[in-house]
């Protein structure tokens, strides 16, 4: 088998037949247990919800807010992510406010680098949507304040964010103005961690590839969609059925943290078969789970190649016991109104978590701090 990853075929249920039976009395209230408000089939997972150790408050941080942006930043390298709480955020626009004049961060978005204004690059991302067929329907309110997707019955392949792109965001920032009550979690995963629990083969096959996703878009592309190609630098050609072929970056499979100089995998995981087989595996009390959206969509290709352009070995199967160790490490943002999320974007991958779609949860995000990936390939 040679690396190159294809969009699954492997069929899974629909969602008509997957969607779970939910009583509107199990939606908005859990059952109680010894484990505080949630299910009883949730409590041996219970385990994953990030705990006191990355939950910074206010009293944490020093007295001189002058400090702040340092304090958060040298906490999120030693943990990978953390949580601030107890900050008095009001809403998405008091969020930005905070990072922009008490943190003094600049925000900067990956998918808006030409820094378009909010519905401008909202009808943008709908129109890419509509050329792969799905989305997250994301939107934004500014250049930078994006609303993230709504929640659904399935689990989101676990990613750092813009890892299709060389050039990406460093620190990413989410603010829950509004948490649901059951379910809804975000998803996050040391991904050193994870490289150290990897097969050694898989760790030295890893380490020195170099990854590349190709797109095919599900119709022909009028001239418009053309052009939001080529403003967003994206290689593109059209194939003998008139679709269009879009090449991302070439990009390192694993990157070295540049402050702990240690191996974190730089996952993207829309493999959606292994993601829904391996959610599937490590929260059972969620069963059935819808297929996700968007990588039961895409037509995808994942490329993994050493740094000549040769076609690694095996190297699907690297990718699925990446995703399988990822799922097994993972811990639980169970969000509170008000929270931040400070994710480290080198170290540490993230993903939306199922839930109900008739519970409210509006969750906000900023990235910050541009990089080159290629910048910290491994030695």
């Amino acid at each position: 088998m040679d690396a190159t990853l294809e969009r699954p075929t492997t069929t899974l249920p629909s969602s008509s037949d997957a969607k779970p039976s939910v009583s509107e009395s199990s939606i908005s209230k859990p059952c109680a247990s010894a484990h505080g408000n949630i299910a009883p089939s949730d409590a041996d997972n219970e385990f994953r919800v990030v705990g006191a150790e990355h939950i910074i408050t206010p009293a944490d941080l020093p007295a001189d807010k002058r400090n702040w942006q340092e304090a958060i930043y040298a906490k999120t390298h030693a943990l990978g992510y953390i949580v601030l709480r107890g900050f008095d955020i009001k809403d998405a626009e008091h969020f930005q406010e905070f990072l922009q004049q008490e943190l003094n961060i600049e925000p900067w978005n990956v998918f808006n680098k030409l820094k378009m204004a909010g519905p401008i690059i909202t009808l943008i991302r709908r129109i890419t949507d509509g050329i792969l067929g799905a989305g997250d329907n994301r939107s934004y309110l500014n250049a930078q304040l994006q609303k993230l997707g709504a929640i659904e019955n399935s689990v989101q392949g676990p990613h750092v964010e813009g890892g299709v792109y060389d050039k990406r965001a460093r620190y990413l920032f989410m603010y829950c103005e509004e948490a649901p009550s059951h379910w809804g979690e975000t998803g996050v995963a040391d991904m050193h961690k994870v490289y150290e629990s990897l097969s050694t083969q898989t760790q030295q096959g890893l380490a020195q590839a170099q990854q590349q996703f190709e797109f095919t878009s599900i119709k022909r592309l009028n001239w418009l969609e053309r052009t939001i190609l080529t403003l967003g630098k994206i290689k593109h050609y059209v194939r003998p059925d008139e679709n269009m072929q879009m090449l991302m970056d070439t990009t390192p499979m694993v990157c070295r943290h540049p402050e702990h100089q240690i191996a974190c995998p730089q996952i993207w995981a829309y493999r959606g078969d292994t993601v829904h087989q391996a959610a599937s595996d490590t929260f059972p009390e969620r069963t059935p789970l819808d297929p996700e959206c968007m990588a039961s969509t895409w037509q995808m290709k994942w490329n993994l190649t050493d740094r000549t352009g040769q076609p690694i070995e095996h190297g699907v199967a690297m990718m699925d016991e990446l995703i399988e160790a990822t799922f097994k490490a993972c811990r639980l943002v169970r969000w509170q109104q008000g929270d931040i999320t400070v994710v480290d974007n080198i170290r540490c991958a993230h993903w939306r978590m199922n839930g109900h779609a008739d519970q409210p949860r509006k969750v906000y995000q900023l990235q910050a701090v541009p990089f080159l990936a290629s910048d910290y390939q491994m030695d």
